[in-house]
């Protein structure tokens, strides 16, 4: 069994018809292992490989998207599970690459904690959901936890109990502190997905992981409203409305529950934030409400928001079905597959 609802259904449609910049495609194609639509997520991955970089990124095409260091590693896990499933040496090939890239090629400080663009060393805490799952995943658990806890050191602010958006290394001060919805989102998503994919071995980190979750989770919630709705800057009434963090913290929760992390109080709210996204899925099956396009500097859709509500779907169905401590049950389907082995979580190992 999968989780294709009828909504789920509509709203990959329209993610389809969305043009996405390298870190959406990233996300689509792990909403598309999530929800075990396999067929897709071969396509796209056979496409990023069409379209790798000689240093081994993959998913850039304009200018922008090739300045950047960490976003090309949203599609790792997806990228390394499509590899798996049908031995496509390509596929294969491409995953390789990027995984090499990311382990000894990409800019860094001295401390080894990965910039976010090439031109400036500055570091952005999207990078905590684009980069450390995918090196967990691979089975890089202590290289992972290394650069979360590298990024939690700069961003984390003790006193809003929030995390900040980009430091720069060479100024050494924040060249934007704000809290965005968005931005603290991936966080939230990225830290839970290492965690989950770290070994029993390491029980410490994760137990550690999940807190520092916790902690972004309740930074987020306390600025959603009872209908569902926050700021895309998330402590800035005036800022436009960006309820992106909504389906992103909704997912986090429901993994981190599965995992037998959380209590019954976060259930029940991701429960009700659930059903407040669902009410603002238009009838072409838009999620309306995001920073959306083209800028992500107006209220709208975007294929962000599309991907996180298919990837709160997917979490909250594989809680559903498995209420706690088997989050990897699904993946059953895929490890019947030749050559193929199933990790502790939802990743594939490579071999």
């Amino acid at each position: 069994m999968t989780p294709d609802t009828e909504i789920v259904k509509k709203v990959k449609n329209a993610l389809m018809s969305i043009q996405r910049r390298s870190w959406e495609q990233g996300e689509a194609m792990q909403a598309m292992l999530e929800l075990r639509d396999y067929d897709t997520l071969l396509t796209m991955a056979r496409e990023v490989s069409y379209i790798r970089l000689e240093d081994g990124r993959t998913t850039l095409t304009t200018a922008w998207e090739k300045n950047t260091v960490t976003d090309t590693c949203a599609c790792g896990e997806a990228l390394m599970a499509a590899a798996k499933i049908s031995n496509d040496q390509l596929i294969r090939d491409t995953y390789e690459r990027l995984i090499d890239y990311t382990l000894n090629k990409a800019e860094r400080n001295d401390n080894g904690i990965l910039y976010h663009i090439k031109d400036s060393p500055q570091f952005w805490v999207d990078s905590i959901y684009m980069m450390p799952p995918f090196l967990a995943a691979a089975g890089y658990c202590r290289e992972a936890v290394k650069q979360i806890n590298g990024y939690w050191d700069i961003f984390y602010d003790p006193q809003s109990k929030m995390l900040n958006w980009i430091w720069d290394d060479g100024e050494k001060k924040f060249f934007r502190t704000n809290h965005r919805g968005i931005c603290t989102g991936y966080a939230a998503a990225g830290i839970v997905k290492t965690a989950l994919n770290l070994p029993q071995s390491m029980k410490r980190e994760k137990d550690d992981f999940m807190e520092k979750t916790k902690v972004v989770i309740d930074g987020i919630l306390k600025f959603i409203d009872d209908y569902g709705v926050c700021h895309d800057t998330l402590d800035d009434p005036n800022s436009i409305i960006g309820i992106n963090a909504v389906s992103m913290v909704v997912y986090s929760i429901y993994r981190a529950l599965a995992a037998g992390y959380l209590t019954e109080e976060y259930r029940k709210t991701a429960d009700h934030l659930r059903l407040c996204q669902h009410g603002k899925v238009d009838p072409y099956g838009f999620l309306y409400g995001v920073c959306g396009v083209p800028n992500n500097d107006q209220t709208g859709i975007s294929a962000n928001g599309q991907s996180f509500f298919l990837l709160m779907e997917a979490a909250h169905y594989d809680y559903m079905e498995n209420p706690v401590n088997n989050p990897d049950a699904w993946y059953n389907s895929i490890s019947r597959q030749n050559n193929v082995q199933k990790s502790s979580y939802i990743s594939v190992i490579s071999q």
